[in-house]
Protein backbone atom coordinates (compact mmCIF):
# COMPACT_ATOMS: atom_id res chain seq x y z
CA UNK A 1 0.00 0.00 0.00
CA UNK A 2 1.42 3.37 -1.02
CA UNK A 3 2.07 6.06 1.56
CA UNK A 4 -0.17 8.70 -0.14
CA UNK A 5 -3.09 6.26 -0.16
CA UNK A 6 -2.56 5.45 3.51
CA UNK A 7 -2.38 9.12 4.48
CA UNK A 8 -5.48 10.03 2.48
CA UNK A 9 -7.41 7.16 4.08
CA UNK A 10 -6.21 8.22 7.52
CA UNK A 11 -7.41 11.78 6.92
CA UNK A 12 -10.81 10.53 5.78
CA UNK A 13 -11.08 8.31 8.85
CA UNK A 14 -10.14 11.14 11.20
CA UNK A 15 -12.69 13.39 9.48
CA UNK A 16 -15.50 10.89 10.18
CA UNK A 17 -14.41 10.55 13.80
CA UNK A 18 -14.37 14.33 14.26
CA UNK A 19 -17.90 14.50 12.84
CA UNK A 20 -19.01 11.83 15.35
CA UNK A 21 -17.41 13.79 18.19
CA UNK A 22 -19.21 16.96 17.11
CA UNK A 23 -22.53 15.12 16.88
CA UNK A 24 -22.19 13.57 20.34
CA UNK A 25 -21.02 16.84 21.88
CA UNK A 26 -24.03 18.68 20.46
CA UNK A 27 -26.42 16.05 21.81
CA UNK A 28 -24.86 16.06 25.29
CA UNK A 29 -24.80 19.85 25.52
CA UNK A 30 -28.40 20.16 24.28
CA UNK A 31 -29.79 17.50 26.61
CA UNK A 32 -27.95 18.85 29.67
CA UNK A 33 -27.09 22.50 28.95
CA UNK A 34 -26.05 23.19 32.54
CA UNK A 35 -23.84 20.15 32.84
CA UNK A 36 -20.12 19.65 33.00
CA UNK A 37 -18.27 20.36 29.76
CA UNK A 38 -15.82 17.65 30.68
CA UNK A 39 -18.62 15.12 30.94
CA UNK A 40 -20.06 16.36 27.64
CA UNK A 41 -16.65 15.69 26.10
CA UNK A 42 -16.65 12.20 27.64
CA UNK A 43 -20.06 11.49 26.09
CA UNK A 44 -19.21 12.93 22.68
CA UNK A 45 -17.93 9.79 20.97
CA UNK A 46 -20.16 7.21 22.73
CA UNK A 47 -23.30 9.19 21.91
CA UNK A 48 -22.22 10.26 18.43
CA UNK A 49 -21.24 6.76 17.36
CA UNK A 50 -24.34 5.18 18.89
CA UNK A 51 -26.67 7.66 17.20
CA UNK A 52 -25.00 7.14 13.82
CA UNK A 53 -25.16 3.35 13.93
CA UNK A 54 -28.75 3.41 15.16
CA UNK A 55 -29.70 5.71 12.28
CA UNK A 56 -27.95 3.43 9.77
CA UNK A 57 -29.74 0.44 11.28
CA UNK A 58 -33.18 2.04 10.96
CA UNK A 59 -32.53 3.24 7.41
CA UNK A 60 -31.40 -0.24 6.37
CA UNK A 61 -34.57 -1.72 7.87
CA UNK A 62 -36.54 0.73 5.74
CA UNK A 63 -34.82 -0.59 2.64
CA UNK A 64 -32.21 2.13 2.11
CA UNK A 65 -28.99 0.77 0.62
CA UNK A 66 -26.06 1.52 2.89
CA UNK A 67 -23.14 3.50 1.53
CA UNK A 68 -20.78 6.28 2.41
CA UNK A 69 -23.02 8.90 0.75
CA UNK A 70 -25.90 7.91 3.01
CA UNK A 71 -23.62 7.96 6.06
CA UNK A 72 -22.32 11.44 5.28
CA UNK A 73 -25.89 12.65 4.70
CA UNK A 74 -27.02 11.31 8.08
CA UNK A 75 -24.07 12.86 9.91
CA UNK A 76 -24.35 16.19 8.12
CA UNK A 77 -28.10 16.48 8.66
CA UNK A 78 -27.87 15.62 12.33
CA UNK A 79 -25.06 18.10 12.97
CA UNK A 80 -26.83 20.82 11.00
CA UNK A 81 -30.12 20.37 12.85
CA UNK A 82 -28.50 20.23 16.28
CA UNK A 83 -26.15 23.09 15.55
CA UNK A 84 -28.83 25.41 14.15
CA UNK A 85 -31.08 24.69 17.12
CA UNK A 86 -28.45 25.98 19.52
CA UNK A 87 -29.38 29.66 19.39
CA UNK A 88 -33.08 28.91 19.85
CA UNK A 89 -32.52 26.60 22.81
CA UNK A 90 -30.09 29.06 24.39
CA UNK A 91 -32.78 31.76 24.33
CA UNK A 92 -35.34 29.46 25.99
CA UNK A 93 -33.35 27.72 28.69
CA UNK A 94 -32.54 29.23 32.09
CA UNK A 95 -29.04 30.31 32.92
CA UNK A 96 -27.06 27.19 33.67
CA UNK A 97 -26.11 26.61 37.25
CA UNK A 98 -22.49 26.04 38.05
CA UNK A 99 -22.01 22.30 37.95
CA UNK A 100 -20.03 20.48 40.56
CA UNK A 101 -17.41 19.67 37.95
CA UNK A 102 -16.74 23.41 37.52
CA UNK A 103 -16.35 24.00 41.22
CA UNK A 104 -13.15 22.02 41.51
CA UNK A 105 -10.08 23.22 43.28
CA UNK A 106 -7.88 25.59 41.32
CA UNK A 107 -4.84 25.35 43.55
CA UNK A 108 -1.91 23.14 42.83
CA UNK A 109 -2.63 22.52 39.15
CA UNK A 110 0.97 21.60 38.59
CA UNK A 111 0.42 18.42 40.62
CA UNK A 112 -2.32 17.35 38.23
CA UNK A 113 -0.18 17.76 35.13
CA UNK A 114 1.81 14.48 35.39
CA UNK A 115 -1.40 12.47 35.78
CA UNK A 116 -3.03 14.25 32.84
CA UNK A 117 0.07 13.65 30.76
CA UNK A 118 0.03 9.97 31.72
CA UNK A 119 -3.59 9.65 30.56
CA UNK A 120 -2.79 11.46 27.30
CA UNK A 121 0.23 9.20 26.66
CA UNK A 122 -1.81 6.06 27.35
CA UNK A 123 -4.47 7.20 24.89
CA UNK A 124 -1.87 8.04 22.23
CA UNK A 125 -0.08 4.71 22.66
CA UNK A 126 -3.39 2.83 22.53
CA UNK A 127 -4.07 4.38 19.11
CA UNK A 128 -0.74 3.19 17.71
CA UNK A 129 -1.04 -0.29 19.22
CA UNK A 130 -4.68 -0.67 18.18
CA UNK A 131 -3.94 0.13 14.54
CA UNK A 132 -0.88 -2.09 14.59
CA UNK A 133 -2.79 -5.07 15.99
CA UNK A 134 -5.64 -4.71 13.49
CA UNK A 135 -8.24 -7.48 14.04
CA UNK A 136 -5.81 -10.15 15.17
CA UNK A 137 -7.89 -11.94 17.83
CA UNK A 138 -10.77 -14.32 17.17
CA UNK A 139 -13.66 -12.40 18.74
CA UNK A 140 -12.51 -9.09 17.29
CA UNK A 141 -12.44 -10.53 13.78
CA UNK A 142 -15.23 -13.11 13.75
CA UNK A 143 -17.89 -11.18 15.64
CA UNK A 144 -17.16 -7.48 15.22
CA UNK A 145 -14.76 -6.85 12.35
CA UNK A 146 -15.93 -9.38 9.79
CA UNK A 147 -19.59 -8.48 10.31
CA UNK A 148 -18.77 -4.84 9.67
CA UNK A 149 -16.96 -5.68 6.43
CA UNK A 150 -19.83 -7.89 5.33
CA UNK A 151 -22.41 -5.16 5.96
CA UNK A 152 -20.32 -2.67 3.98
CA UNK A 153 -19.90 -5.08 1.09
CA UNK A 154 -23.59 -6.02 0.87
CA UNK A 155 -24.98 -2.58 1.71
CA UNK A 156 -27.45 -3.98 4.22
CA UNK A 157 -27.56 -5.00 7.87
CA UNK A 158 -28.92 -8.41 6.86
CA UNK A 159 -25.42 -9.38 5.78
CA UNK A 160 -24.57 -9.75 9.47
CA UNK A 161 -26.61 -12.95 9.50
CA UNK A 162 -24.16 -14.55 7.04
CA UNK A 163 -20.85 -12.89 7.91
CA UNK A 164 -19.05 -13.77 11.13
CA UNK A 165 -20.35 -15.74 14.10
CA UNK A 166 -23.75 -15.88 15.84
CA UNK A 167 -25.81 -14.33 13.06
CA UNK A 168 -27.94 -11.40 14.19
CA UNK A 169 -28.00 -12.40 17.85
CA UNK A 170 -25.25 -9.87 18.67
CA UNK A 171 -26.06 -6.13 18.69
CA UNK A 172 -24.76 -4.16 15.74
CA UNK A 173 -23.32 -0.97 17.23
CA UNK A 174 -19.67 -1.94 16.75
CA UNK A 175 -20.12 -3.84 13.44
CA UNK A 176 -21.96 -0.87 11.92
CA UNK A 177 -19.21 1.48 13.09
CA UNK A 178 -16.66 -0.79 11.43
CA UNK A 179 -18.78 -0.82 8.26
CA UNK A 180 -18.58 2.98 8.01
CA UNK A 181 -14.80 2.81 7.60
CA UNK A 182 -15.04 -0.15 5.24
CA UNK A 183 -17.45 1.82 3.04
CA UNK A 184 -15.31 4.95 3.25
CA UNK A 185 -11.93 3.64 2.09
CA UNK A 186 -11.89 -0.12 2.52
CA UNK A 187 -10.63 0.31 6.11
CA UNK A 188 -7.06 0.11 4.85
CA UNK A 189 -5.52 1.93 7.85
CA UNK A 190 -7.55 0.22 9.53
CA UNK A 191 -9.36 3.33 10.70
CA UNK A 192 -12.06 1.33 12.42
CA UNK A 193 -9.53 0.31 15.06
CA UNK A 194 -9.51 3.98 16.17
CA UNK A 195 -12.96 3.28 17.62
CA UNK A 196 -11.59 1.48 20.64
CA UNK A 197 -9.00 4.04 21.80
CA UNK A 198 -11.74 6.69 21.51
CA UNK A 199 -13.99 4.73 23.85
CA UNK A 200 -10.96 4.44 26.13
CA UNK A 201 -10.45 8.21 26.05
CA UNK A 202 -14.18 8.71 26.69
CA UNK A 203 -13.96 6.51 29.77
CA UNK A 204 -10.93 8.48 31.00
CA UNK A 205 -12.74 11.81 30.56
CA UNK A 206 -15.83 10.50 32.33
CA UNK A 207 -13.75 9.35 35.29
CA UNK A 208 -11.98 12.70 35.36
CA UNK A 209 -15.30 14.56 35.33
CA UNK A 210 -16.64 12.51 38.24
CA UNK A 211 -13.53 12.18 40.39
CA UNK A 212 -12.15 15.72 40.01
CA UNK A 213 -15.30 17.26 41.43
CA UNK A 214 -14.54 15.36 44.62
CA UNK A 215 -10.95 16.57 44.87
CA UNK A 216 -9.22 17.95 41.82
CA UNK A 217 -5.61 16.87 42.29
CA UNK A 218 -6.15 13.45 43.85
CA UNK A 219 -9.15 12.84 41.61
CA UNK A 220 -7.00 13.29 38.53
CA UNK A 221 -4.45 10.81 39.82
CA UNK A 222 -7.24 8.38 40.72
CA UNK A 223 -8.60 8.56 37.16
CA UNK A 224 -5.12 7.88 35.79
CA UNK A 225 -4.82 4.88 38.12
CA UNK A 226 -8.08 3.38 36.83
CA UNK A 227 -7.40 3.82 33.10
CA UNK A 228 -3.87 2.46 33.55
CA UNK A 229 -5.17 -0.93 34.76
CA UNK A 230 -3.59 -3.46 32.36
CA UNK A 231 -6.84 -5.10 31.26
CA UNK A 232 -8.44 -1.73 30.53
CA UNK A 233 -5.54 -0.57 28.38
CA UNK A 234 -5.36 -3.93 26.61
CA UNK A 235 -9.02 -3.70 25.61
CA UNK A 236 -8.40 -0.25 24.18
CA UNK A 237 -6.33 -2.01 21.52
CA UNK A 238 -7.92 -5.42 20.93
CA UNK A 239 -11.12 -4.74 18.99
CA UNK A 240 -13.54 -6.43 21.41
CA UNK A 241 -16.80 -4.73 22.36
CA UNK A 242 -16.20 -5.15 26.11
CA UNK A 243 -14.54 -1.77 26.64
CA UNK A 244 -17.15 0.18 24.65
CA UNK A 245 -19.84 -1.63 26.62
CA UNK A 246 -18.10 -0.89 29.93
CA UNK A 247 -17.80 2.77 28.93
CA UNK A 248 -21.55 3.03 28.40
CA UNK A 249 -22.34 1.29 31.70
CA UNK A 250 -19.85 3.32 33.76
CA UNK A 251 -20.88 6.67 32.26
CA UNK A 252 -24.56 5.78 32.61
CA UNK A 253 -24.07 4.90 36.28
CA UNK A 254 -22.07 8.03 37.11
CA UNK A 255 -24.67 10.21 35.37
CA UNK A 256 -27.51 8.54 37.26
CA UNK A 257 -25.68 9.15 40.54
CA UNK A 258 -25.25 12.80 39.55
CA UNK A 259 -28.95 13.08 38.66
CA UNK A 260 -30.03 11.56 41.97
CA UNK A 261 -27.78 13.78 44.08
CA UNK A 262 -28.47 17.02 42.17
CA UNK A 263 -32.10 16.51 41.22
CA UNK A 264 -31.39 17.60 37.63
CA UNK A 265 -33.12 15.91 34.70
CA UNK A 266 -30.36 16.40 32.13
CA UNK A 267 -27.93 13.85 33.58
CA UNK A 268 -30.79 11.37 33.97
CA UNK A 269 -31.65 11.65 30.27
CA UNK A 270 -28.02 11.19 29.27
CA UNK A 271 -27.76 8.23 31.64
CA UNK A 272 -30.74 6.60 29.93
CA UNK A 273 -29.13 7.14 26.53
CA UNK A 274 -25.85 5.61 27.70
CA UNK A 275 -27.62 2.57 29.10
CA UNK A 276 -29.64 2.20 25.90
CA UNK A 277 -26.52 2.23 23.78
CA UNK A 278 -25.03 -0.33 26.17
CA UNK A 279 -27.83 -2.71 25.21
CA UNK A 280 -27.07 -1.84 21.57
CA UNK A 281 -23.42 -2.89 22.04
CA UNK A 282 -23.20 -6.27 23.83
CA UNK A 283 -25.56 -9.29 24.05
CA UNK A 284 -25.44 -9.23 27.87
CA UNK A 285 -26.40 -5.57 27.80
CA UNK A 286 -30.11 -6.10 28.48
CA UNK A 287 -29.82 -8.08 31.75
CA UNK A 288 -26.91 -6.00 33.05
CA UNK A 289 -28.62 -2.70 32.27
CA UNK A 290 -31.83 -3.91 33.89
CA UNK A 291 -29.79 -4.87 36.96
CA UNK A 292 -28.10 -1.46 36.93
CA UNK A 293 -31.45 0.34 36.93
CA UNK A 294 -32.67 -1.69 39.90
CA UNK A 295 -29.39 -1.26 41.79
CA UNK A 296 -29.31 2.50 41.26
CA UNK A 297 -32.86 2.93 42.56
CA UNK A 298 -32.16 0.76 45.59
CA UNK A 299 -28.81 2.45 46.18
CA UNK A 300 -30.40 5.90 46.12
CA UNK A 301 -33.02 4.80 48.64
CA UNK A 302 -30.39 3.17 50.87
CA UNK A 303 -28.35 6.36 50.73
CA UNK A 304 -31.26 8.44 51.95
CA UNK A 305 -32.15 10.08 48.64
CA UNK A 306 -35.80 10.47 47.73
CA UNK A 307 -35.06 10.23 44.04
CA UNK A 308 -38.03 9.82 41.76
CA UNK A 309 -36.62 9.75 38.23
CA UNK A 310 -38.98 10.68 35.43
CA UNK A 311 -39.54 9.31 31.96
CA UNK A 312 -36.32 10.94 30.74
CA UNK A 313 -34.26 8.27 32.53
CA UNK A 314 -36.23 5.27 31.31
CA UNK A 315 -37.51 6.22 27.85
CA UNK A 316 -34.19 6.52 25.96
CA UNK A 317 -33.11 3.09 27.15
CA UNK A 318 -36.51 1.56 26.35
CA UNK A 319 -36.51 3.00 22.83
CA UNK A 320 -32.92 2.06 21.99
CA UNK A 321 -32.56 -1.23 23.85
CA UNK A 322 -36.17 -2.29 23.42
CA UNK A 323 -36.02 -1.59 19.70
CA UNK A 324 -33.01 -3.85 19.28
CA UNK A 325 -34.64 -6.58 21.41
CA UNK A 326 -37.84 -6.48 19.35
CA UNK A 327 -35.81 -6.84 16.16
CA UNK A 328 -33.43 -9.55 17.33
CA UNK A 329 -35.95 -12.00 18.79
CA UNK A 330 -36.08 -14.96 16.46
CA UNK A 331 -33.84 -13.41 13.80
CA UNK A 332 -30.35 -14.39 14.92
CA UNK A 333 -28.50 -17.62 15.36
CA UNK A 334 -28.38 -18.97 18.87
CA UNK A 335 -26.00 -16.92 20.99
CA UNK A 336 -23.73 -18.43 23.64
CA UNK A 337 -26.19 -17.20 26.30
CA UNK A 338 -29.04 -19.17 24.72
CA UNK A 339 -27.01 -22.38 24.64
CA UNK A 340 -25.84 -21.92 28.23
CA UNK A 341 -29.38 -21.43 29.57
CA UNK A 342 -30.61 -24.51 27.69
CA UNK A 343 -27.79 -26.69 29.09
CA UNK A 344 -28.35 -25.47 32.65
CA UNK A 345 -32.11 -25.97 32.45
CA UNK A 346 -31.69 -29.51 31.13
CA UNK A 347 -29.25 -30.46 33.91
CA UNK A 348 -31.33 -28.93 36.70
CA UNK A 349 -34.54 -30.54 35.45
CA UNK A 350 -32.72 -33.88 35.51
CA UNK A 351 -31.70 -33.27 39.14
CA UNK A 352 -28.02 -32.78 38.38
CA UNK A 353 -26.74 -29.67 40.18
CA UNK A 354 -23.14 -28.72 39.48
CA UNK A 355 -21.84 -27.27 42.74
CA UNK A 356 -18.22 -27.83 41.71
CA UNK A 357 -18.72 -24.86 39.39
CA UNK A 358 -18.75 -22.55 42.41
CA UNK A 359 -15.28 -23.73 43.36
CA UNK A 360 -13.84 -23.19 39.89
CA UNK A 361 -15.41 -19.77 39.51
CA UNK A 362 -14.05 -18.67 42.89
CA UNK A 363 -10.62 -20.06 42.07
CA UNK A 364 -10.37 -18.26 38.74
CA UNK A 365 -11.77 -15.06 40.21
CA UNK A 366 -9.11 -14.98 42.95
CA UNK A 367 -6.38 -15.98 40.53
CA UNK A 368 -7.12 -13.17 38.07
CA UNK A 369 -7.73 -10.63 40.83
CA UNK A 370 -4.26 -11.27 42.25
CA UNK A 371 -2.46 -11.12 38.89
CA UNK A 372 -0.91 -7.66 38.40
CA UNK A 373 -0.80 -8.31 34.66
CA UNK A 374 -4.62 -8.35 34.62
CA UNK A 375 -5.95 -5.98 37.27
CA UNK A 376 -2.79 -4.21 38.39
CA UNK A 377 -3.17 -2.91 41.96
CA UNK A 378 -6.97 -2.85 41.91
CA UNK A 379 -7.46 -5.36 44.73
CA UNK A 380 -5.31 -3.47 47.28
CA UNK A 381 -7.06 -0.23 46.26
CA UNK A 382 -10.49 -1.80 46.83
CA UNK A 383 -9.44 -3.20 50.21
CA UNK A 384 -8.10 0.17 51.35
CA UNK A 385 -11.20 1.90 50.03
CA UNK A 386 -13.49 -0.50 51.86
CA UNK A 387 -11.66 0.18 55.15
CA UNK A 388 -11.94 3.93 54.63
CA UNK A 389 -15.64 3.65 53.77
CA UNK A 390 -16.21 1.68 56.95
CA UNK A 391 -14.20 4.04 59.16
CA UNK A 392 -15.84 7.16 57.81
CA UNK A 393 -19.33 5.67 57.46
CA UNK A 394 -19.39 6.95 53.89
CA UNK A 395 -21.98 4.44 52.81
CA UNK A 396 -24.53 6.48 54.76
CA UNK A 397 -23.01 9.91 54.28
CA UNK A 398 -22.56 9.83 50.49
CA UNK A 399 -25.48 8.45 48.49
CA UNK A 400 -23.58 8.56 45.20
CA UNK A 401 -21.13 6.01 46.50
CA UNK A 402 -23.95 3.75 47.64
CA UNK A 403 -25.47 3.83 44.16
CA UNK A 404 -22.13 3.11 42.48
CA UNK A 405 -21.34 0.23 44.85
CA UNK A 406 -24.82 -1.26 44.46
CA UNK A 407 -24.44 -1.21 40.68
CA UNK A 408 -20.96 -2.73 40.79
CA UNK A 409 -22.03 -5.57 43.11
CA UNK A 410 -25.31 -6.29 41.29
CA UNK A 411 -23.87 -6.37 37.79
CA UNK A 412 -20.83 -8.33 38.96
CA UNK A 413 -23.04 -10.83 40.76
CA UNK A 414 -25.11 -11.28 37.60
CA UNK A 415 -21.97 -12.05 35.58
CA UNK A 416 -20.82 -14.62 38.15
CA UNK A 417 -24.30 -16.15 38.08
CA UNK A 418 -24.01 -16.46 34.32
CA UNK A 419 -20.74 -18.34 34.71
CA UNK A 420 -22.39 -20.64 37.22
CA UNK A 421 -24.86 -21.52 34.47
CA UNK A 422 -21.93 -22.04 32.12
CA UNK A 423 -20.62 -24.73 34.49
CA UNK A 424 -23.48 -26.97 33.33
CA UNK A 425 -22.09 -27.02 29.79
CA UNK A 426 -18.98 -28.94 30.85
CA UNK A 427 -16.72 -26.32 29.28
CA UNK A 428 -16.37 -23.97 32.23
CA UNK A 429 -12.57 -23.76 32.28
CA UNK A 430 -12.40 -22.49 28.68
CA UNK A 431 -15.11 -19.89 29.36
CA UNK A 432 -13.35 -18.68 32.51
CA UNK A 433 -10.00 -18.40 30.75
CA UNK A 434 -11.35 -16.49 27.77
CA UNK A 435 -14.05 -14.27 29.22
CA UNK A 436 -14.45 -13.87 33.00
CA UNK A 437 -12.22 -10.83 33.50
CA UNK A 438 -13.49 -8.90 30.49
CA UNK A 439 -17.11 -9.65 31.36
CA UNK A 440 -16.46 -8.16 34.81
CA UNK A 441 -14.96 -4.99 33.34
CA UNK A 442 -17.95 -2.64 34.01
CA UNK A 443 -18.35 -3.91 37.58
CA UNK A 444 -14.63 -3.70 38.33
CA UNK A 445 -14.38 -0.13 37.02
CA UNK A 446 -17.33 0.97 39.15
CA UNK A 447 -15.82 -0.78 42.16
CA UNK A 448 -12.59 1.14 41.58
CA UNK A 449 -14.49 4.46 41.48
CA UNK A 450 -16.25 3.56 44.73
CA UNK A 451 -12.97 2.54 46.37
CA UNK A 452 -11.13 5.83 45.78
CA UNK A 453 -14.05 8.12 46.76
CA UNK A 454 -13.54 8.38 50.55
CA UNK A 455 -9.84 9.17 50.26
CA UNK A 456 -10.54 11.83 47.66
CA UNK A 457 -13.04 13.59 49.89
CA UNK A 458 -10.90 13.30 53.00
CA UNK A 459 -7.98 14.85 51.13
CA UNK A 460 -10.21 17.61 49.76
CA UNK A 461 -11.47 18.44 53.25
CA UNK A 462 -7.93 18.51 54.56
Amino acid sequence: MSEPRFLSALLLDVGVLIALLILGWLVASRVDPGGSRLFAAALAFPLGSGLLTLSIFVLSLLGVSLGIGMTVAVLGTAILVLGSSGAYLASKRPSPTASAARRVETRGKRWELPALMAIAILCAVSIAVSIGRSYSTWDAAAIWGVKGYGIARAGTIWAASDWGAYGLSYPLNIPLLVSVFAMLDGDIVPGSKLIFPLYYASLALGLLAHLRQRGAIVGTWAAAFVVALPIVFDHATQGYANLPFATYIVLGTLLAAEAASSGRRGPAALSGMAFGFGVWTRPEGLPLVAAAYAALLLGAAAGGLRWKPGWEWFLPCVLIGGGWLAFSVGKGAASPLDNVIQSAAASLSAGKPNLIGLYWIGRYLVRDALRPSVWGMLVPAVVIGAVLHWRKSRLKAEARDTMILATAVTTGGLVLGYYLLVSFTGNLEWWLDTGLSRMLLPSALLLAVWAVAPWLESRQAA
